[in-house]
């Protein structure tokens, strides 16, 4: 037990230095959906930071710090069901905005979005979790998911809104004991809104997509199995986004 604490401790601390803090949401890791029917209940925090588009030629850049309260519910051994609620904050950082055709009030509307920062605010959203190929025996667990997050804040009469979703495929190594290491490829995607709520010649509303450049990325973690019903996640994603996260699950 020690041991594998001094592991999971050592990751964390390894993941806080890459990434800044510790995706928006743990991934499904397809080895620890329990073998029978069972309800888990834990906390999560979780740090996001990618580039995001404003409308049809803008950027500007995403940070969020979410607090959640997890929900789980596997009916069986291959199939699970997320829920997740709490708060978060929202970043937005050095938009590019000069090219927007016929935004005439471009300067205007950098002023008010560079460093613009919501107080936290309601997220919450969920996900379908399927596990495949768990038998002891074999080296590798495989699963899939899909996922969606809902977050929205405002601030200095501008309101933002923003859904986050995305599916993703999952290997997991069986064979390490209590410590149990994932990998594997996602696609995500952001859609959303900015808009200005003051009235008169300041009003502007924005679209919001992902960076179209990059919707596909890597992710990898691990969870430790503190008991037969409480385990320890980390998790850190890369290339759509910078990402990373830690949770406590317990099941029922």
């Amino acid at each position: 037990m020690k041991k594998a604490l001094l592991i999971a401790t050592s990751a964390l601390l390894l993941s806080l230095l890459f990434v800044s803090a510790a995706p928006a949401g743990n991934m499904l890791n397809p080895v620890l959906i329990p073998d029978q029917l069972s309800v888990g209940l834990g906390p999560e925090y979780d740090f996001t930071y990618r580039p995001l588009r404003l409308e049809d030629d803008g950027k500007i850049q995403f940070m969020a710090n979410r607090i959640l309260l997890d929900v789980t519910f596997n009916p069986t051994s291959f199939f699970g069901l997320r829920l997740k609620g709490g708060a978060g904050d929202m970043v937005f950082s050095d938009p590019k905005l000069d090219k927007i055709s016929g935004l005439d009030y471009a300067d205007l509307a950098k002023d008010n979005l560079d460093d613009y920062h919501t107080p936290f605010n309601f997220v919450g959203g969920g996900g379908l979790d399927f596990a495949f190929l768990k038998d002891p025996n074999k080296i590798v667990g495989l699963g899939m998911s899909v996922f969606g997050l809902y977050q929205m804040g405002s601030q200095d009469d501008i309101k933002v809104s923003l859904l986050e979703y995305g599916a993703a495929l999952t290997f997991a190594v069986i064979r390490l004991g209590t410590v149990v290491p994932y990998a594997g490829f996602d696609y995500t995607g952001v859609s959303g809104s900015m808009k200005s709520t003051q009235g008169g010649q300041n009003d502007f509303t924005m679209d919001i997509t992902n960076d179209l450049d990059s919707p596909v990325g890597v992710f990898a973690g691990l969870n430790v199995v503190l008991g037969d019903n409480l385990r320890f996640g980390l998790e850190g994603r890369f290339l759509n986004e910078l990402s990373g996260g830690v949770n406590l699950m317990y099941q029922f």
